[in-house]
């Protein structure tokens, strides 16, 4: 098996391992549209309005990490 990604992903967290991971969740389902930000600091959970699209709610999470 090639292990061209695997390298590149591990040489990637070595680049940046002072940096803060977090976690983006989103999804769409006839329940609604909504996301979560996980890191080592916090969890934030939100709603959106039901005619966002799963792209908007992306951006709103990385937005929602930004945020006290």
């Amino acid at each position: 098996m090639d292990n061209t990604f695997r390298n590149l992903a591990l040489s990637l967290l070595e680049d940046y391992q002072d940096y803060t991971r977090f976690y983006i969740g989103r999804s769409k389902t006839e329940a609604g549209v909504g996301a979560s930000v996980y890191s080592e600091n916090a969890i934030k959970i939100t709603k959106f309005p039901d005619f966002y699209s799963i792209y908007i709610a992306e951006d709103c999470a990385i937005k929602l990490n930004n945020t006290k």
